[in-house]
């Protein structure tokens, strides 16, 4: 069995769409859909590229050491 390996994204209408597939007009296929399941140095590394971009967003500049603490404290009270 010739297997072919590509990415795509569910659309809003929760259908995806693979175009050029390396098989013949008519050829039967088998279609498997496998969520991605990113590994946790992947999480890592996104949240850290978020957190970063996060912190250089002028509004961020703004807030003190001491208001972060206090909402990371009501945070951790609320939950």
């Amino acid at each position: 069995m010739k297997a072919y390996r590509t990415y795509t994204t569910v659309k809003k209408s929760r259908r995806v769409e693979v175009a050029d597939l390396p098989f013949a007009e008519g050829q039967r296929v088998e279609v498997v859909v496998l969520a991605d399941e990113r590994s946790t140095a992947d999480s890592v590394e996104q949240a850290r590229e978020l957190f970063a971009a996060t912190q250089r967003l002028p509004a961020a500049r703004s807030i003190s050491e001491d208001e972060i603490r206090d909402e990371i404290e009501a945070y951790r009270k609320s939950a």
